[in-house]
């Protein structure tokens, strides 16, 4: 069996798989006024400001560096795993493009780097129907316990920092990503029980780790509104290969539940209602430069929106959770201890809160540099100065660390530091810096063909 510290699957799957206790928070929260979204983006970041996300991307970009085999390119899913994931090495390849254009790599060595991964995912033996597994053994191979099929949400990831990759470095790479993306076959995983285009969340295969063999795709599907929804139909639409592409109905095939916390503040909420969900497509894509939907939703003010509640939860709860704080929030999915979160905080689908016990992940709170920076970067100052029980939360590249630890919990007896460092929460955390600081990743991508042919499928208007 894996280690009892194992990731659990990203997203939606984590949460129809994930099995665990229940802390509740059931306290009145206080009403403050709604989030007014901002109708620009920021204006460049002043110097101390430019000097902290620096100095929080760069260490997160050491993670990338020094936990990515040499040989075949793969990026460790967290510290304690002897294994890879699709979404972490998806990570990394944006996190080259943007340590090339900074100088933190030489662009030699991040091509390098870039091509052996690439070339290690063009292996047949690690595809059906050109997606990939959730995980991988750092020396490439499928694994054989644990989770071993082929992870949609995972792949999608993979061939988000595939595409950014491409359109950074252009020629080989360039090529080589289009033929992932091109070689993608996203009608392959939609859900034979429905109408509907709605894809599923995964293929098991009957043996495990056999993906060439017999095996069937699971019942959990994209339905519900996420992020991660969101970015699968952007590579599914958009598909460069007409024969693998879906429909830009697909778009509109889940749910979208509305609800309004605190009150006045409206956004269409995921089912797990956990940060991440709201901002995984907006590391790389400016969802706002390409307007509003077809049914005139403004995903961007969504997911503002989203992230403003985030933090007025964690304030309405501050009196019996003594880690939440003006500075001290973010609910999202995290190690605490030895046990992985995936904290869901009201208002939710599951109608109550889920794994909601004080853990505060700092990458959360980074990630809303995106939407309200001048609470995000408050966040962050703070946070770099928190010691627990002698460990500071903060370790510095040049001292072996990557920067954050996974998060810092001041409600456990004693208050603890979770020392471990996730790819899936570096690589958020390092592109929502490059995207405050100068719209790196946004962009990078507007002008992408494949990007702007799925808006168009969408329907997407000023």
């Amino acid at each position: 069996m894996w280690a009892a510290a194992r990731r659990l699957p990203t997203g939606f799957l984590a949460l129809a798989l994930a099995v665990g206790m229940n802390t509740s928070c059931t306290d009145k929260p206080t009403h403050p006024p709604a989030m007014t979204v901002p109708a620009a983006p920021p204006p460049a970041p002043c110097a101390a400001d430019a000097t902290l996300v620096d100095e929080i991307a760069r260490a997160a970009f050491a993670y990338f560096l020094r936990e990515t085999d040499p040989c075949t390119g793969l990026t460790r899913d967290h510290l304690r795993a002897p294994w890879c994931s699709s979404a972490a090495c998806g990570f990394a390849l944006s996190a080259m493009a943007y340590g090339a254009e900074r100088g933190w790599i030489a662009r030699a060595d991040a091509l390098q780097r870039v091509q052996q991964t690439l070339a290690t995912f063009q292996n047949p033996a690690l595809q059906r129907a050109g997606l990939f597994p959730h995980f991988l053994t750092m020396d490439g191979q499928p694994v054989r316990e644990g989770e071993t099929g082929i992870s949609t949400i995972d792949s999608a990831l993979l061939l988000m920092g595939a595409l950014t990759a491409g359109e950074y470095f252009g020629g080989a790479i360039q090529a080589q990503a289009q033929a992932m993306l091109s070689n993608a076959n996203w009608r392959a995983f939609l859900s034979p029980d429905h109408a509907a285009p709605l894809v599923s969340m995964l293929w098991a295969p009957a043996k495990p780790g056999a993906l060439a063999g017999p095996g069937a795709l699971v019942k959990c599907l994209w339905s519900d509104y996420t992020d991660e929804t969101f970015l699968i139909n952007v590579l599914a639409c958009g598909a460069p290969n007409p024969a693998h592409r879906l429909p830009g109905a697909a778009f509109y095939a889940w749910t979208r539940p509305h609800v309004e916390y605190p009150p006045g503040n409206r956004f269409i909420r995921s089912y797990p209602n956990t940060l991440f969900t709201y901002v995984f497509a907006h590391l790389w894509l400016d969802v706002r430069h390409f307007g509003v939907d077809a049914h005139g939703v403004d995903w961007w003010s969504n997911s503002c929106r989203a992230a403003y509640a985030n933090r007025q939860f964690c304030l309405a709860h501050q009196d019996r959770l003594h880690t939440f704080s003006t500075n001290r929030w973010g609910v999202s999915p995290c190690y605490d201890g030895d046990s992985y979160l995936v904290p869901q905080p009201l208002p939710n689908g599951l109608g109550h809160d889920w794994d909601i016990n004080g853990t505060v992940a700092p990458y959360a709170a980074g990630m809303t540099l995106l939407f309200m920076p001048e609470y995000a970067l408050a966040a962050l100052r703070e946070m770099r100065t928190i010691v627990l029980d002698g460990v500071p939360l903060w370790c510095a590249p040049e001292k072996g660390g990557y920067g954050f630890w996974d998060s810092f919990n001041m409600d456990s007896q004693p208050p603890r530091v979770t020392q471990t460092i996730v790819g899936i929460d570096q690589g958020p955390l390092l592109m929502a810096c490059a995207n405050y600081r100068d719209q790196f990743f946004w962009r990078l991508l507007r002008s992408n063909e494949m990007v702007r042919s799925a808006f168009a499928a969408f329907e997407f208007h000023q």
